[in-house]
């Protein structure tokens, strides 16, 4: 009997100081919808799942949607977008970009200035047979990099590391 004591308040001990996700798998789906601008109808899910990932709770969330695929990285706490990466369909709509456009994007998408940051890298690179600007920039203690798409501007992955 003293053995089934013990293991239930293993088990409460356990249940009680794991710590409790503040955003539910749904949220986390909707957050990345909302930030790749499609809605559930427009989407194919590919998985949807919950995560630990550099210390942290995190679901991941993945997509196709015309083509393209997305893969997202939810904060678990907060909802928020932590990483995404897509590749986009061919034939993807936009404007082609040179290094100094695709840096203000990157920029824009951090919420940031050029004077508020110190950029680490612009640089032009095959990934997944298009070509991309890979960026990196510090901004206080994250840093940030951004992949843009050169032939239409759009941004291909986003990474904050605020180690």
């Amino acid at each position: 009997m003293k053995r089934i004591w013990t293991a239930i308040a293993v088990v409460l001990v356990l249940v009680l100081a794991a710590p409790a996700l503040a955003v539910t798998l749904d949220e986390a789906r909707q957050a990345a919808l909302e930030h790749a601008g499609l809605t559930a109808e427009q989407v194919t899910f590919t998985a949807r799942h919950a995560d630990r990932e550099d210390g942290l709770s995190v679901f991941d969330v993945e997509f196709f949607a015309d083509g393209a695929e997305y893969d997202y990285e939810i904060d678990a706490e907060t909802g928020a977008v932590l990483a995404f990466d897509n590749d986009l369909a061919d034939g993807a709509a936009g404007e082609p970009v040179d290094a100094e456009q695709a840096l203000a994007i990157a920029l824009a998408q951090a919420g940031l200035s050029m004077d508020e940051v110190r950029v680490l890298k612009t640089e032009s690179d095959l990934e997944d047979g298009r070509q991309v600007f890979e960026i990196e920039f510090l901004h206080g203690g994250a840093e940030y990099e951004c992949e843009v798409d050169q032939a239409t501007g759009r941004i291909t992955g986003w990474d904050v590391d605020n180690d």
